[in-house]
């Protein structure tokens, strides 16, 4: 029987913490204190070339500015 170990990579740790970003942008989509969440989230992604966060990122934000009231020239951009 072989032991296996395996270690957690950075990668994973950079994952877990934009991960978490998401959720606590996500969670006040609707207030504009996750415009600030969602930058740092949308940098993080760029910066690890994870396509799927940016996403993410842009649709925080997108959600915020949709839920905004007369606001539809900023949903436009």
């Amino acid at each position: 029987m072989a032991n296996c170990i395996y270690a957690q990579t950075n990668d994973s740790i950079a994952k877990k913490k934009m991960r978490q970003l998401f959720v606590r942008a996500y969670n006040n989509r609707r207030n504009a204190s996750c415009l600030p969440l969602a930058d740092s989230l949308y940098q993080m992604a760029i910066a690890a070339h994870n396509r799927q966060a940016e996403v993410d990122a842009l649709n925080v934000r997108f959600i915020y500015e949709f839920f905004q009231p007369n606001n539809i020239a900023n949903v436009e951009k």
